[in-house]
């Protein structure tokens, strides 16, 4: 099945766009596996990704992250925050890092679901050139992704994904557990 990154004109609505829901947590059962979701689209030469958790407490080490690249690429685009602040990196087939100049708005909140926080985050096209092409992310395409919620805080110690993820790995830079996304112009 393939998941969808949408191409929108003008302003983004984030209640709009499909959502993409972590459930993947693989290890021992009964764990702390908080609800978190992510959602992602490309407006106006800019990647727009928004990440929420929803968490009772505020957890330090607590994250969520995405990760995007091409399919015939080895480079991978990472977005990570906490409830405070974030960073985003380009990485190449040998794991060196290159930061990304990237917006971020930080939110926190309540409904009926419980206690939630997130992040909205934007990178210009131009800046992650190198790993997801602006003409190469056309309605039609394909790229690969996934995302994460993790935390190695005890007792909420916990390794989530969206897609099956090799957690076992120290970073994410490795293609393992991710996704198709269809660019959709809708």
């Amino acid at each position: 099945m393939a998941y969808t990154v949408s191409l929108v004109e003008g302003s983004v609505d984030f209640t709009a766009l499909p959502i993409v829901k972590i459930t993947e947590y693989p290890f021992e059962k009964g764990i702390y596996r908080p609800y978190a979701h992510g959602a992602a689209c490309i407006s106006d030469g800019w990647l727009w990704v928004r990440m929420l958790a929803f968490e009772a407490i505020s957890i330090e080490n607590s994250k969520i992250a995405a990760a995007f690249s091409l399919p015939e690429s080895k480079k991978l685009l990472v977005i990570q925050a906490d409830e405070t602040s974030g960073s985003a990196v380009c990485r190449n087939e040998n794991g060196e890092e290159t930061a990304v100049c990237a917006e971020y708005r930080f939110f926190k909140g309540e409904d009926l679901q419980g206690k939630y926080w997130g992040v909205q985050a934007r990178i210009k096209l131009d800046d992650i050139a190198d790993v997801l092409p602006k003409e190469k992310l056309k309605a039609g395409a394909c790229i690969y992704g996934n995302y994460f919620k993790v935390c190695e805080t005890k007792p909420y110690v916990h390794y989530g994904s969206a897609f099956p993820y090799a957690f076992d790995k120290t970073q994410l830079n490795e293609q393992n557990g991710m996704a198709e996304f269809v660019i959709a112009d809708y």
